[in-house]
């Protein structure tokens, strides 16, 4: 019975031994004494040095003067180059209307024609279909603009951007 009793205390022993290891925690933050060193680093780098006063006559970065003026055509910078000549005003720049801009688009659509599939008029350019109510991208000045198609005649077509329309006749044959 000795040997049972001892069984009983040893695993009683390894159960009481291994719940109190388990349940010690372990830190994560050192004690202060070893973190007193890295604490005191830390604080030197977060100090601010001062910072030198701005001296009030410095133009600001961010709005120097002369910022809001328009750059001088090129014509304009040769005329000032030579000596004796008069300064040369600054071209007002043209400011193009909505309408100005559909002109100038549907002049650089190609067209060849139209043709009547299943009772719907659709517009040819180049290899492309074009039905009333698509929408299609022309590039002009280097910026892309989406124009609709409204209307297919027999002769002309009809295109909008920005709720302008522009109708225009149709270039048969070859385009440039």
């Amino acid at each position: 019975m000795s040997s049972a009793r001892h069984l009983v205390l040893a695993i009683a022993a390894f159960g009481v031994g291994h719940v109190a290891w388990a349940a010690r925690p372990v830190a994560d933050v050192p004690p202060p004494d070893a973190r007193r060193g890295a604490v005191e680093v830390a604080q030197q780098l977060a100090r601010l040095a001062p910072q030198p006063k701005a001296q009030a006559d410095l133009p600001s970065p961010f709005s120097p003067p002369g910022f809001a003026k328009t750059a001088p055509t090129a014509a304009a910078a040769k005329a000032t180059d030579k000596p004796g000549a008069p300064a040369a005003k600054a071209a007002a720049p043209v400011a193009e209307t909505d309408h100005d801009i559909l002109s100038a688009l549907a002049n650089k659509i190609p067209t060849t024609g139209t043709i009547i599939v299943g009772g719907t008029p659709l517009l040819i350019s180049g290899t492309n279909r074009i039905e009333v109510g698509s929408h299609f991208t022309v590039l002009y000045n280097g910026q892309e603009y989406e124009l609709e198609l409204v209307a297919i005649d027999r002769t002309t077509f009809t295109v909008r951007y920005k709720g302008e329309e522009f109708t225009r006749p149709i270039k048969q044959g070859r385009t440039p």
